[in-house]
């Protein structure tokens, strides 16, 4: 038979009785064998106990150490402890667990997770991908028994500081040496290492991901070098890298000469030309060219690409329009076809004045042509008459021909250089004038 069976929850409280109600239209289906259950007027009726008034709250919970790194590779969890018995009546108890957050924007306070990001957390951990570097935690635990009553007081724990990984431990040597190894150990930020022993000249680095040969520590996880960028000066290196917790062994091979052996900037007519010539060039992609005006800081002018890997290096040239006249010095960085940046020590003062006809520098120029068979021209300028010498050296420092040796006034200079009687080979010459001097090469090729 098909029952019409209606029925509603309806909850009263009456001498502390709470009573759940079933109605129903059809009387005929019988007495309820259920204990403490009866058919009263048409409507079954379901007795439930009252609270127990010698039932006493639970203990406060207690919770187990805070790890001393939180990081954003594990989840952040609350661990209940004690006290056991958990109830003083021995009830079952559950915890409830709500969860508070300080970042960075919260202005130095605790605010419910919920107020600050987009969920709630009711649970005793918070999975990792909730995690923010720089964020800190707390989390409150209060114990329920099964006649509802609360711990007195909940029990509070407080977390450090997120990290990206706990197992992360960066790591660089305050210096290094030529000819040792180094396992580093990066994340994320900018670091500086001091060069040992150095005197001008640059360091050649290699730099291999992990810290197996020849740094014996194949423990680490290798770092990644495509997030590594590496700029080498004469006295210190910067480490600029963007990527996860990476280990990476650092060699310092060797000092490598200043490969540059002149480097100058001279005002002719309404542009500054700088000049620069390299000794030697190997896996060499480009130039960068700074400029500062009036000691102001620095910034970039141009790039030039390199001629290419070469024994006997190339010579460059880069004219500058400044749009202010005044006091300006140009520095210059190699980069090399890995990414990495040398920061060279030379440094080319010039004061500008457009359109002047006088040299506003000393300055001396790559001979024209280079390589020559056997004549050549020199030219060079004087800011100020003084003496002037202008020498030949052969590549092991003999002096082979002295060009110009006297009194010159202040301007531009052109002399020609007659190379019959010598072998071929890489020449320099050195102009000296007052505390001024430049060298450049040139090549004798028969």
């Amino acid at each position: 038979m098909r029952n019409s069976l209606r029925y509603f929850f309806a909850t009263a409280l009456m001498c502390g009785l709470t009573v759940l109600v079933w109605s129903s239209a059809d009387a005929s289906l019988g007495t309820s064998n259920t204990p403490g259950v009866s058919w009263e007027n048409n409507h079954i009726v379901y007795p439930v106990s009252t609270p127990d008034p010698d039932n006493h709250p639970p203990f406060t919970p207690v919770l187990a150490q805070a790890p001393q790194c939180v990081d954003l590779v594990h989840n952040l969890c609350v661990f209940v402890i004690g006290p056991n018995p958990a109830d003083p009546d021995n009830n079952p108890v559950t915890w409830n667990y709500e969860w508070f957050v300080r970042t960075p924007g919260t202005g130095g306070q605790y605010l419910p997770d919920e107020q600050v990001y987009p969920w709630n957390h009711n649970t005793s951990c918070v999975p990792m991908s909730h995690l923010h570097v720089d964020d800190e935690w707390r989390v409150s635990v209060v114990a329920v028994d099964n006649g509802n009553l609360q711990s007195p007081t909940p029990a509070i724990l407080s977390f450090p500081i997120v990290v990206a990984n706990c197992t992360c431990v960066p790591f660089i040597p305050d210096g290094i040496r030529v000819t040792e190894s180094y396992c580093i150990t990066l994340e994320d930020d900018f670091y500086t290492m001091s060069v040992i022993g150095g005197s001008g000249e640059l360091p050649v680095l290699t730099v291999r991901p992990g810290c197996d040969v020849p740094c014996d520590n194949a423990g680490c996880t290798p770092g990644d070098t495509s997030q590594l960028q590496i700029t080498i000066f004469w006295d210190y290196v910067e480490l600029n890298y963007t990527g996860p917790c990476g280990c990476f062994c650092l060699t310092f091979d060797r000092f490598l000469p200043v490969e540059l052996i002149s480097f100058d900037a001279h005002s002719v007519g309404s542009e500054i030309v700088v000049n620069w010539a390299t000794a030697s060039e190997t896996n060499h992609d480009r130039f960068l060219l700074e400029r500062s005006y009036e000691g102001e800081g620095w910034e970039r002018v141009g790039v030039v690409q390199s001629e290419g890997s070469a024994a006997l290096g190339h010579t460059y040239s880069y004219r500058d329009n400044p749009s202010m006249e005044g006091s300006y010095r140009y520095r210059l960085s190699g980069v090399g076809i890995n990414g990495t940046v040398e920061v060279y020590p030379h440094i080319a003062s010039v004061n500008y004045s457009r359109n002047s006809e006088l040299p506003q520098g000393f300055a001396l120029e790559q001979n024209y042509p280079n390589p020559f068979n056997p004549e050549t021209t020199i030219q060079y300028s004087l800011a100020d008459a003084s003496e002037a010498k202008l020498t030949i050296f052969a590549v092991d420092g003999r002096e082979v021909k002295t060009l110009i040796n006297g009194f010159q006034s202040a301007g531009t200079h052109t002399v020609r250089f007659d190379a019959r009687a010598l072998p071929s080979g890489v020449y320099f010459y050195r102009l000296e004038a007052g505390s001024e001097i430049a060298i450049k090469k040139m090549m004798l090729l028969k």
